[in-house]
C-alpha cells in the first residue's frame, strides 16, 4: 500500500519543475506545489495526493501511539489458560507482556499462537504466557512512522513498544495503526470532502466523526446504540460512558458493537472506530 502511494506521488512530482539538485526541504516543496497550482501544472487531485504524502512522512510514533494508560497487557507469569479467557474478552490479536511493570516488557504474544497451543489438550495450560512470547521491537517516540512501517515489513513484526528518552514505556504502535493513518490521510483529502463523517476501513469496521448523530449511525450500520437525554452524537455517548474525554485507544465493548477512540484532544473527541458485532 505505501509503495503504491509513493509511486503515485512520484508520478505527480514529475509534473513539477524541480531544480537540478535534490529537493529535501519540505517547505520548499510545498511552495513549489503552490506555484505549480497557480501555473496549472497540478490538478486538484494531484495537489491532495502530494499534501497527504508529505503529512504522512512527517508524522512520528508519539502522535499515533496508543498511550501507556490504554495499553492492554498481561504479566509474563499469567497462565495460558487464563490468558485465553482474557484475550477473548478483550478482542486483541496481539499484546505485550511484562514483569513487574510496563517498563519491563519482555515480549509480545499473538492470540493465534495462544489458540494453537490451547488446541493441544495434552500440553500444560498452566504454563506461563512468557513461553509463547515473541521478541520485542522498541522504537523512540520521535521515530517517523514511515520508517517504522518499513522496519515492521523488514522484520516481519507488527507491534512496536514506544519508549521515551529514559527507556520508559510511552505507548505502543501496531502496523494497523500506521496503515489506518495512511489510509486516513488519503481519505481525509478525498473528493468526498474534508467534512466526511463516515467511511469504511480496509481492515474492517468504520471510522466516524465524533459529531455524527447516533440516529444516522444506527441507520447506516443497523445497530442500536443506547440513547440518553444528555447526548445526541456518538462522541457524546463515548463521553457519557467514559466519564471524561478519553485518549486514543480507549475502547468500549457492547453486545452489538465495539468502539475505539482514534483521535481526541483535551477539549473534544474527534474520530471513533465502530465495529458491528455479529448477532449470536
Amino acid at each position: 500500500l505505501i509503495g503504491l502511494f509513493i509511486q503515485l506521488a512520484r508520478g505527480v512530482l514529475k509534473k513539477v519543475s524541480f531544480a537540478e539538485e535534490p529537493l529535501t526541504d519540505k517547505t520548499k516543496l510545498r511552495e513549489m506545489i503552490r506555484e505549480s497550482e497557480l501555473q496549472h501544472h497540478l490538478d486538484l487531485n494531484d495537489q491532495k495526493l502530494i499534501s497527504s504524502f508529505i503529512h504522512f512522512k512527517e508524522r512520528v510514533a508519539k502522535e499515533i501511539m496508543v498511550p501507556r494508560v490504554n495499553i492492554f497487557s498481561l504479566e509474563a507469569d499469567t497462565t495460558i489458560q487464563e490468558a485465553v479467557r482474557l484475550f477473548a474478552s478483550e478482542g486483541y490479536s496481539r499484546i505485550p507482556i511484562f514483569r513487574d511493570s510496563l517498563d519491563q516488557i519482555v515480549g509480545v504474544v499473538l492470540y493465534k499462537d495462544l489458540l494453537k497451543y490451547y488446541a493441544h489438550s495434552e500440553l500444560d495450560l498452566n504454563a506461563p504466557l512468557e513461553s509463547l512470547a515473541k521478541p520485542v521491537l522498541y522504537a523512540p517516540e520521535n521515530k517517523k512512522i514511515a520508517l517504522l512501517l518499513q522496519e515492521f515489513r523488514n522484520k516481519q513484526i507488527h507491534m512496536a513498544i514506544i519508549v521515551d528518552e529514559y527507556g520508559g514505556t510511552e505507548g505502543i504502535v501496531t502496523i494497523e495503526d500506521i496503515l489506518e493513518e495512511l489510509v486516513g490521510e488519503i481519505e481525509d483529502e478525498s473528493d468526498i470532502g474534508a467534512n466526511q463523517q463516515f467511511w469504511a476501513l480496509p481492515s474492517g469496521g468504520w471510522v466516524v466523526d465524533a459529531q455524527m448523530s447516533i440516529f444516522d449511525i444506527e441507520e447506516r450500520l443497523g445497530i442500536q446504540i443506547p440513547h440518553g437525554l444528555e447526548y445526541e452524537t456518538i462522541g457524546g455517548y463515548v463521553f457519557h460512558c467514559a466519564g471524561t474525554i478519553p485518549t486514543k485507544g480507549w475502547r468500549l465493548l457492547h453486545d452489538q458493537f465495539e468502539l475505539e477512540v482514534l483521535s481526541s484532544n483535551e477539549r473534544s473527541i474527534k474520530k471513533i472506530k465502530i465495529i458491528p458485532r455479529p448477532a449470536d
